[in-house]
């Protein structure tokens, strides 16, 4: 039983409850002390807040923002997607990279060699892409090549 889970939709429930008995029958209070009751209120309105990302992160609603740890493989002749994905300690040899635009991470202790291609899978990253060309940011290597999707 995840006790934390629990205790977070607890806090929701009670704390809705409140805010509505709160502002139903302590409107007198509230004009009386306005300053207190704004804090409380405020810090029960963060502590709600705080109880509900906990809450859909243990239901797994953030598990898209994560990425995915890969360390110590070697990659040869194959196409790796690069999005959502975090590469440590990896030899990528002859391979295609493909990358839509998602978040990634390419550590420093990578190793890469022969000839790589790169794929734009997204329109948005392609333009950047694009624009990054067209500025001289990102030349042509003989050893790497991008190809990139049809103008949108």
């Amino acid at each position: 039983m995840d006790w934390g889970l629990n205790a977070s939709i607890l806090q929701i429930v009670a704390s809705v409850s409140f805010l509505v008995a709160a502002l139903r029958y302590g409107r007198n209070i509230m004009r009386m002390h306005h300053i207190v009751s704004g804090a409380l209120g405020l810090m029960l309105a963060l502590s709600v807040l705080a109880s509900c990302a906990f809450v859909a992160e243990r239901l797994g609603w953030f598990s898209a923002m994560k990425t995915k740890v890969v360390s110590d493989c070697h990659f040869s002749k194959e196409a790796v997607v690069l999005d959502d994905h975090e590469f440590r300690n990896c030899v990528f040899e002859d391979v295609t990279f493909r990358y839509g635009g998602g978040p990634v991470f390419l550590a420093p202790d990578n190793k890469y060699a022969g000839r790589s291609t790169f794929e734009i899978t997204d329109g948005a990253a392609n333009n950047i892409i694009r624009m990054m060309i067209g500025l001289g940011i990102i030349g042509n290597r003989p050893e790497a090549s991008i190809k990139l999707s049809p103008a949108n």
